[in-house]
């Protein structure tokens, strides 16, 4: 009769005593469904506080872009009055030799345009600023209906605020609008999933057609009904 003995009775020989008990390591295997070096990413939401300093930076930034293209057009704007002055001054030189206007009409002519010129530039700042101040209290305007209508419809600030094409209170009432109605829906099939595992002895028994039911009543009875678990 053969006796079958297990590994642990195999006595190694010697010198290779060592090597009895190594055991080659196994590759480990990758969970069914993930892939090696797979990451998920996960979708950031913004609290209305984080939104608020996101957009307070990125306004920072705007105007420090604004600020380095107005004084450059500043000084390009010097420039040219500088060269149109030059000219007028070089004219008024040779109008003087001609004797078509004296020394002191050609002064004259000179403080003019200076006076012309600081008018203008103070009209240029006068624009400029009136221009910002409209720019701030348009995006006021659009923070305070965005805020506004994420109460009204219950939605995330975020889904108004950035969205750079809802330049005006209607488009952006319509997209609030848009969002809360597909949230609707959605909460809708889910409760409408729910609903549908009734069983139909429980509807049966006190009468009730789901199909005749509005979708709110669903829900309602949805809630009070729960379903039976199946044995």
């Amino acid at each position: 009769m053969v006796q079958e003995l297990t590994q642990s009775q195999i006595v190694a020989p010697e010198g290779e005593a060592d090597l009895a008990g190594a055991v080659e390591p196994q590759p480990e295997v990758e969970p069914e469904g993930e892939q090696p070096g797979a990451e998920t990413v996960a979708e950031r939401t913004y609290t209305q506080a984080e939104w608020s300093k996101r957009e307070s930076a990125k306004d920072r930034e705007i105007a420090q872009y604004r600020q380095a293209y107005a004084q450059q057009a500043m000084q390009q704007q010097i420039a040219q009055a500088q060269a149109v002055e030059a000219q007028a001054q070089a004219q008024d030189r040779q109008a003087v030799d001609d004797g078509e206007i004296t020394a002191s009409e050609a002064a004259q002519n000179q403080q003019r345009r200076q006076q012309e010129a600081q008018q203008e530039h103070l009209r240029q700042q006068q624009l400029a600023v009136a221009q910002r101040t409209l720019e701030q209290a348009e995006q006021a305007g659009r923070i305070m209906a965005a805020q506004d209508f994420s109460k009204k419809y219950e939605i995330d600030l975020s889904e108004l605020l950035g969205d750079e094409s809802l330049t005006t209170p209607t488009l952006m009432e319509a997209k609030a609008a848009k969002v809360a109605l597909e949230k609707a829906r959605g909460e809708l099939k889910a409760a409408k999933t729910g609903a549908e595992t009734f069983d139909s002895g429980q509807v049966g028994s006190v009468g009730v057609n789901l199909d005749k039911l509005s979708p709110e009543e669903k829900i309602a009875y949805g809630l009070a009904h729960p379903p039976k678990r199946q044995r």
